[in-house]
């Protein structure tokens, strides 16, 4: 993939026969929903957002898109994987909240100590 146009897997990147079958039923436009919605979520969770920084998220996604993409078994697997890793993003953002706030909460009570 370049940029915003997802290029079909050439001859080379073809996955083993009969794997390759629900590629060629999945359109591109639904491809580039799905990394610009992973692009979304990946954004809200960047402490810096300068443009430097959010064209190397676009293409880590895009990456991480291609990567699934091809070692995915069918949709409903490739669908899966990607959902899977944005669960795991969200958790880890949740996570790191709750800890700040725990650090936040012990700083304005020093008596109060995490047992």
């Amino acid at each position: 993939m370049n940029g915003n146009n997802l290029k079909p897997t050439s001859a080379s990147e073809k996955p083993a026969m009969g794997r390759g079958d629900w590629r060629t039923q999945l359109r591109s436009d639904l491809r580039q929903r799905i990394v610009n919605k992973m692009f979304d979520t990946m954004k809200r969770h960047l402490r810096s957002s300068g443009e430097d920084e959010l064209n190397e998220l676009r293409k880590t996604v895009e990456a991480f898109e291609e990567k699934t993409y091809n070692a995915a078994s069918n949709q409903f697997d490739y669908v899966r994987r990607i959902s899977l890793k944005l669960l795991q993003k969200e958790t880890q953002s949740q996570n790191i909240v709750q800890n700040s706030g725990q650090c936040s909460n012990n700083l304005h009570n020093p008596g109060i100590r995490d047992q």
